[in-house]
């Protein structure tokens, strides 16, 4: 999410065989189904050298081209007749590995309190700073215009247009190399949640809020969730 702008319910359905020299964003589960993504159009996003580098290691452990990049949080193979039951399995799974992963390699960071559709802001910002064309940056979003761009990120986009242009994978790898401190904990933790999970007590399952959001994670949009999953949401 952070390095290709997915939509959390994008990455969730994202196949091997969606991905190349580029990722394939066609589809999205969504509170149980596969569907179309939000703009009902798919797009291609360029894969970063660091994001190539993961997804090689993790592509290892894939057993074919059409099993999904982020099984353990999908959870197991999907049956339309029991779709409302996967969608708390999901939501769960997303919950755990929040728990598990996100939040602590978030607050060695240093960077607060985050939720998964933080990566996509991420992305934006990262691109933003790289000087890209504002255009190229919304549909590489899957936006259907640069209004919700500009409407989420105008303190980024001022923010960028002050500061020197810097490449998204220098920028990537500078980051980690920051955090890490020598070594890569913020994104082993975050690609490899077993190492943090023997480092404490399992997480145990949590049950969905709905009427619950996090609102205050996100610096450009703060508006509640739509999908259930406690702001793992946005309308961008």
């Amino acid at each position: 999410m952070a390095y290709g702008g997915l939509r959390p319910e994008e990455a969730l359905e994202l196949r091997w065989s969606d991905v190349g020299r580029v990722l394939q964003v066609r589809r999205a589960y969504v509170a149980g189904e596969v569907k179309e993504t939000k703009t009902a159009s798919a797009r291609s996003v360029e894969v970063i050298a660091p994001l190539a580098e993961d997804l090689a290691a993790w592509r290892e452990h894939a057993p074919d081209d059409d099993a999904l990049v982020c099984p353990e949080l999908a959870g197991p193979p999907r049956n339309a007749a029991n779709s409302r039951r996967e969608f708390w399995d999901v939501h769960t799974n997303m919950q755990n590995w929040c728990r598990k992963a996100l939040y602590p390699a978030a607050e060695r960071a240093g960077v607060g309190r985050v939720i998964p559709y933080n990566g996509r802001d991420t992305y934006a910002s990262l691109r933003l700073h790289a000087g890209d064309n504002p255009l190229l940056i919304a549909a590489a979003l899957g936006h259907a215009s640069t209004q919700m761009l500009f409407a989420h990120y105008a303190g980024l986009i001022a923010e960028a247009a002050l500061t020197p242009r810097q490449d998204m994978a220098e920028a990537v790898r500078a980051a980690r190399a920051t955090v890490a401190g020598g070594g890569n904990r913020l994104h082993d933790s975050c690609t490899n949640p077993a190492s943090e999970a023997s480092e404490g007590a399992p997480v145990r399952p949590v049950k969905p809020r709905f009427a619950q959001g996090i609102r205050g994670a996100r610096p450009g949009g703060l508006e509640p969730p739509a999908s259930g999953l406690e702001g793992h949401r946005s309308s961008s």
